[in-house]
């Protein structure tokens, strides 16, 4: 008889192993994600007699994807209802579960809705009912739609209560039927097709799209970066003609804006004052070698006077050097054209009789074959600063033709404009500039390019300087 028994038990044992891999073939033939739900919670009663049977999609809420009996699924209906509010408590279940009476006394972490859940759905058999969850988990490493965390849940009620024995079967079964539903769900959730078919489009899933276009055009799109700055025509070398005495100016003999030659005269200082001085030096350097002849003469009787013949000998070199420097200063009475070119010079009525102190600014001379565009670069647009840098520059006077040219040189550092902004000087050599015939001190917006940069860094960047603003 115990032989007899041991035969049954194994005849039994090789049932349930070979129903369990029948039911895990025949998942994996099946099409759709629906239909290997629909098999697990139908067709699983050839293994186990569990009264009622669920499975619960966890990847984003609960969702009730099948329910054992029910070809059409009512997500509103009672059972759906508890059955989802039940799993809300156990979303991150990774190994079986058997609920029960005892289970719920015993936890701690549970929430206490999860109970009168329970108790709902066992109704009339709530003392005996055991719910055993079985997790379907994404394979590890596995390319689960949205990558998410959770994975399925399959939840078989059992009002009389469940074996050792055939927990073990469902688990050994469960893990079959995980394999073959996420062989399914090997797509994204919605994909290009789904988006576009008319039937399928829903606002969400419209601003879901638009949401990703969104993305992927700020990190792949580039776009390159443009900013506004002012620039002027300035004078490439400055000709600018400094006092080098203090005096006042007699005359000046050209206007602003007159064309002078180099080494023409342009302003005469007054030397009435500078002649009185050279002959009061003069007459006293004479009346010096007098009294120093005289000296030496009596030097050779007494010799008290040589020291007197010293001091005579040092005042004698000393006032020889005055009429030096009141010569040198009669030559700097006239002051020269450093080079041919346009005259600019702040008022002749005003500068004539002025007192000038050496080292004072004259006058300037500008030669239009010899100007650069200084361009204005603001410090918070200095971003666009780099090799790849380029600059189109519109003249006020001639906004229809942009001027081009080569960088001559950026400065190191910025520094303060009139206007209290601190900005970048950047020199431009127009590639016109003899045939273009600019007029010195015209100015123009220059628009500047800088390097290729995502869009997402772009609208960041400008967002942010908007900011500052407020």
């Amino acid at each position: 008889m115990a032989s007899e028994q041991e035969l049954n038990n194994l005849k039994g044992k090789l049932n349930a192993l070979s129903g369990v891999l029948r039911l895990g073939h025949e998942a994996f033939q099946k099409s759709t994600v629906n239909a290997v739900a629909l098999h697990i919670v139908n067709n699983t009663r050839l293994v186990s007699a569990y009264d009622r049977a669920s499975l619960a999609n966890m990847r984003r809420h609960p969702l009730i994807e099948a329910v054992s009996g029910q070809p059409i699924i009512d997500g509103n209906s009672e059972f759906c209802t508890n059955m989802r509010s039940l799993l809300a408590s156990f979303t991150a279940l990774k190994t079986p579960l058997k609920l029960n009476e005892a289970f719920f006394k015993e936890s701690k972490n549970t929430a206490p809705e999860a109970l009168e859940t329970f108790r709902q759905l066992a109704g009339e058999h709530n003392a005996t009912t055991d719910i055993l969850l079985l997790p379907l988990p994404p394979p590890p490493g596995g390319n689960s739609p949205g990558h998410s965390r959770h994975g399925f849940i399959w939840a078989l009620e059992f009002f009389n209560g469940i074996s050792q024995a055939e927990e073990n079967i469902l688990t050994l079964l469960a893990q079959h039927y995980s394999e073959a539903i996420w062989h399914k769900t090997g797509r994204p959730l919605w994909t290009f097709r789904d988006l576009m078919e008319a039937k399928s489009l829903s606002p969400l899933k419209i601003t879901f799209f638009v949401l990703i276009i969104f993305l992927l055009a700020l990190c792949v799109v580039r776009i390159r970066q443009y900013v506004v700055a002012d620039f002027e025509i300035t004078p490439y070398r400055e000709n600018i003609c400094y006092s080098r005495i203090t005096g006042i100016v007699s005359r000046v003999l050209h206007g602003n804006g007159s064309y002078v030659s180099e080494g023409g005269p342009l302003i005469e200082f007054d030397r009435s004052e500078l002649n009185y001085n050279l002959a009061s030096a003069i007459k006293s350097y004479e009346q010096t070698c007098a009294e120093l002849d005289v000296n030496r003469q009596k030097s050779f009787n007494n010799a008290e006077l040589l020291g007197k013949t010293r001091v005579l000998t040092l005042k004698k070199e000393q006032e020889a050097i005055n009429i030096e420097k009141y010569k040198w200063l009669l030559s700097q009475i006239t002051v020269r054209a450093p080079r041919s070119g346009i005259l600019s010079i702040n008022g002749r009525e005003k500068l004539e009789g002025k007192l000038i102190r050496a080292g004072e600014k004259l006058c300037e001379v500008i030669i239009s074959s010899d100007l650069i565009a200084e361009v204005y670069l603001n410090e918070r647009d200095a971003s666009v600063l780099g090799p790849d840098m380029s600059v189109d520059m519109y003249l006020h006077t001639r906004p229809e033709k942009a001027i081009r040219g080569k960088i001559l040189s950026i400065s190191p550092k910025p520094m303060m404009m009139e206007d209290r902004r601190f900005c970048y000087l950047v020199k431009i050599m127009p590639d016109d500039i003899r045939s273009a015939k600019f007029i010195c001190g015209t100015r123009g917006v220059a628009r500047i390019g800088g390097a290729r940069v995502s869009l997402g860094y772009y609208l960041f960047r400008n967002a942010v300087l908007w900011w500052r603003k407020i």
